[in-house]
């Protein structure tokens, strides 16, 4: 198992694996790194925990774009989702992508969610990375990208501090 917390790792060498970090994640020239890259860049479904009022962790699938340069993923929410309520009181939430069904190959990032303004966004379906990457599922869940737009509007992004995986 890998873990790295950023504030652990730039700029020192972090000594158990002898890696100069400049980023939450492993390091990119690592098979490891590459490999948490590459899922992030493909992976379709990560999921998303964010903490109830009553203290429950309520985890749920999210389409995401991880934007490499800036290390934070874009995630469009539901107006109507609880989370919007929850990361007001508490920002403090966890993006994983799963497992190979045999507890490897998994991807733990923890950090924080925010609301992005919406005006300073593009919409979905005017977000030619998304678009290219969720366009057949868009079509085949909601028909035509514009459709997702009418679904998931507030858009958010996430933020590692931290990265655990295996």
């Amino acid at each position: 198992m890998y873990e790295v917390r950023l504030q652990d790792c730039a700029p020192w060498v972090w000594q158990t694996r002898g890696v100069v970090c400049s980023s939450v994640l492993p390091a990119p020239e690592s098979e490891l790194g590459q490999r948490f890259r590459d899922r992030l860049a493909s992976d379709l479904i990560a999921w998303l925990t964010v903490v109830a009022d009553s203290g429950t962790p309520q985890p749920a699938p999210v389409w995401f774009l991880w934007d490499e340069n800036a290390e934070h993923a874009l995630i469009y929410s539901q107006a109507t989702a609880r989370r919007l309520a929850w990361i007001s009181s508490r920002e403090q939430v966890s993006l994983h992508l799963v497992d190979n069904g045999r507890g490897h190959d998994y991807l733990v990032l923890t950090g924080t969610l925010r609301y992005l303004e919406p005006s300073a966004y593009p919409a979905a379906s005017e977000n030619p990375t998304f678009v290219g990457k969720y366009r057949a599922l868009m079509e085949e869940v909601f028909g035509t990208p514009e459709a997702y737009d009418d679904a998931f509007s507030v858009p958010l992004e996430f933020k590692p501090s931290r990265s655990r995986g295996h």
